[in-house]
């Protein structure tokens, strides 16, 4: 079968226009052989340093050549043979070599024509002497031709080198990219990989029913919360319309919500604003729930996710706490009453002892008297003793009346609230005092602008008992010291009167809050043992708290706080 000129092989066997030996090369044989030749044209310098060799060896064969050409006559000898020498430039690598042994094979065939014995045809000699010339300067032409595309060869397969090494550095930094590349976006996908098992996590925790639906209200999502309240796996809800988990009442007016929903200008909103919800397990029963809708847009795709939850069990809570609200508020009407009954019956008794018990009390004390008077001189010292201790019984229980009365008011008063100068107060309290025993001697420091909110006429009171103590405990002292001050205790602001009296062990301080307990004897110290009852009363009233800090004949200090 005849190939059209530039088909196939033939076509690449032949050199066109314009080739240079590379560009042959690389057609005729490829990269492959191009790289093949190029390795044999790496032996340049190694034919340059043997030059001078071949020179030698040129030498010796045209002279060879020259004395066969003298022995043999001219008619059996000839210039062709001389070709030979010009052959050896083959082994040069510069082609100047090639045209002088060109130049001394035309010049041993010149000589041989007319050196050589005589012999032959005269005009074949001739032509045979112009052909050996041809052949010989042919023969350097293609040589040096040969020569030229070798050079031209090298040179192309240096650039192709160099090109090839550009291309390979371009390669491996596109390599290099690439793994960076590879490997950067497999960091993000296993970034993303973490943040989607973050995500399903965070999910599956919620303690909420997390449900997405796409435009259509198809279900999208649906969290491990959502499977256990309505009772479905979630690949049995995946891809299913909305309406399987909502009650059918509800279905028609839902479809409705969500569309205006789309077209308003909110990302979320509570949904059981408009009304109460409910929704519908898989076994058909229906619970009432508290949800929120948001949505979001992401390439054009409008997806809406709800948050729910099922408050069956907060209404059921909610229905019994109205129901112990319902009694324990019958129980307070109830308690009211017996405390309302209870009053009246202690302001009975309180009427009682404030009249039926201070007449007979009035009687022993005025009866005591009139016998010590009128018959007083026929009582013997022993006898009017007596008396006296009766009439001191009689006085002592007249004061407690009136301190049992006073300590019944306190815990029955109201309270009435206002701002109290407690400085102020103290102030008069302490003049007072002073007033009654002018020459005692006595150190006194108040606490200036000291102002609580509480009942004036109380913490009146408070102040009264709390002073008075510290005046009662300092008598036996050369100089008294009494300090009513304000500090912090526990970070709540906390009133405190101080004194260096007799103070007390404080392994009994339990007791000096309660009524009718004394640390001191009677003939120590006079006093009921209700004063500091009344002032943790008050102060307990006040919602604060009382307190006491001494040591035994160290003086004491109580704080309250109101």
């Amino acid at each position: 079968m005849t190939r059209a000129a530039g088909d196939g092989d033939d076509d690449l066997a032949f050199p066109r226009t314009g080739d240079t030996g590379a560009d042959h090369a690389i057609r005729t044989h490829g990269i492959g052989g191009f790289e093949a030749i190029g390795s044999k044209a790496m032996t340049m310098d190694e034919k340059r340093s043997t030059e001078p060799g071949l020179l030698a060896i040129a030498a010796v064969v045209g002279l060879a050549i020259l004395l066969i050409d003298l022995w043999l006559p001219l008619g059996v000898a000839g210039g062709v043979p001389y070709v030979a020498v010009v052959l050896l430039g083959w082994w040069f690598d510069r082609p100047g070599f090639i045209f002088l042994l060109a130049l001394v094979g035309s010049g041993l065939t010149v000589a041989g024509y007319f050196l050589s014995p005589e012999g032959g045809i005269q005009w074949m000699v001739l032509a045979n002497r112009f052909l050996a010339l041809f052949a010989i300067w042919t023969t350097a032409l293609l040589l040096a031709k040969a020569k030229r595309g070798e050079t031209d060869l090298q040179l192309a397969h240096d650039s192709l080198e160099e090109r090839v090494r550009e291309r390979t550095e371009d390669l491996v930094a596109a390599k290099r990219k690439l793994e960076d590349e590879v490997a950067e976006r497999e960091e993000t996908a296993k970034r993303l990989r973490a943040s989607e098992a973050r995500f399903s996590g965070i999910l599956d925790i919620a303690s909420e029913a997390v449900i997405s639906v796409d435009e259509n209200q198809r279900i999208q999502l649906f969290n491990q919360q959502a499977e256990a309240i309505f009772g479905y796996a979630a690949h049995e809800v995946l891809g299913e319309p909305l309406n399987v988990l909502l009650p059918s009442r509800f279905r028609s007016d839902h479809y409705g919500h969500i569309e205006r929903f789309a077209r308003s200008s909110q990302s979320s909103r509570l949904m059981h604003h408009r009304g109460e919800v409910f929704a519908l397990r898989k076994d058909g029963t229906e619970f009432p729930a508290e949800a929120s809708i948001s949505k979001l847009e992401s390439d054009g795709v409008l997806t809406f996710t709800v948050m729910l939850r099922d408050i069956a069990e907060r209404r059921r809570a909610e229905a019994e706490i109205r129901k112990l609200n319902a009694e324990l508020e019958e129980r307070v009407a109830q308690r009211t009453a017996e405390l309302a009954a209870a009053n009246a019956e202690l302001e009975s008794f309180t009427y009682t002892v404030s009249h039926d018990l201070r007449s007979p009390l009035r009687g022993m004390d005025g009866f005591s008297e009139a016998l010590a008077v009128d018959y007083a001189e026929e009582l013997d010292e022993t006898a009017r003793h007596y008396i006296e201790r009766v009439r001191a019984g009689s006085r002592k229980m007249a004061q407690l009346i009136d301190d049992l009365l006073a300590f019944s008011r306190v815990t029955r008063a109201e309270l009435k609230y206002d701002t109290v100068d407690l400085s102020e107060i103290t102030a008069k309290i302490l003049k007072e005092l002073r007033e009654r025993e002018p020459a005692r001697r006595a150190r006194i420091h108040v606490g200036q602008g000291i102002v609580v909110n509480g009942d004036p006429r109380l913490l009146r009171i408070v102040l009264e008992n709390l002073l008075g103590n510290a005046w009662k405990f300092t008598a036996k002292r050369p100089q008294a010291e009494i300090e009513f001050g304000m500090t912090r205790e526990n970070g709540a602001s906390t009133c405190y009167v101080r004194d260096n009296g007799a103070g007390f062990d404080m392994t009994y301080g339990e007791k000096l809050f309660k009524p009718f307990q004394r640390l001191h004897s009677a003939t120590e110290f006079e006093g009921t043992g209700i004063g500091l009852a009344t002032v943790a009363r008050i102060v307990h009233r006040h919602g604060g708290q009382v307190w006491a800090e001494s040591a035994l004949d160290q003086g004491a200090t109580v704080y309250f706080t109101v």
